[in-house]
């Protein structure tokens, strides 16, 4: 896809948009701060990202692309915009096997797809419905309110009347999906969002 992994893009996605300052780029992917400004960073110093300082008397650290990041996000919304298009025709001819094929080696990149505003949210979610697959970003919702994965995967096994083992996260018509390496990254405290 890129040579950036996607937490770097949505990071790069957000800046363009406006959220040019680790607080607010914290809080719109659910991250704590240190983890924020360690993406930043690495941006900076891979010089896809330029800091100023911005404010007259509460002065803030902020950040915008350099040419080098805005090409990068370019490439990337490039990429998941023929992707989209992609899903998009076979939605319209409801290959549910070949959207699984065509998907599933981007699953961690979906979200960009809501960052990025190449689609909406009930595209989003109803292609992830079609494709019977909960990531590990994905929450369990219930009557319109959010329900632990416990409660879902218990309420879920006893009415299918199948063994399921317990604490596991897979349901019906479902498989279990593993988040994957990030270049050796340690991004298990990145937050729910991703």
């Amino acid at each position: 896809m890129t040579s950036l992994s996607p937490h770097e893009v949505a990071v790069l996605g957000l800046i363009q948009k406006g959220y040019d300052t680790p607080e607010k780029i914290a809080r719109y992917l659910n991250l704590d701060l240190d983890s924020c400004y360690e993406l930043l960073d690495k941006l900076e110093r891979d010089g896809y990202l330029e800091s100023y300082v911005k404010g007259f008397i509460f002065k803030k650290r902020a950040y915008r692309l350099t040419m080098k990041g805005f090409e990068e996000l370019c490439r990337a919304r490039d990429r998941l915009s023929e992707l989209a298009s992609k899903v998009n025709d076979l939605l319209k001819v409801g290959d549910r096997e070949k959207i699984r094929e065509v998907v599933m080696p981007f699953i961690d990149w979906l979200p960009l797809l809501l960052i990025l505003d190449l689609v909406d949210y009930m595209w989003f979610y109803s292609l992830l419905s079609l494709i019977g697959v909960r990531p590990w970003w994905f929450p369990v919702f219930v009557g319109g309110e959010e329900v632990p994965t416990e409660v879902a995967t218990s309420e879920t096994s006893e009415e299918s009347g199948e063994d399921v083992e317990e604490g596991s996260e897979v349901f019906e018509g479902e498989e279990e999906y593993d988040h994957g390496d990030y270049g050796g990254e340690d991004v298990s405290d990145v937050g729910d969002y991703f």
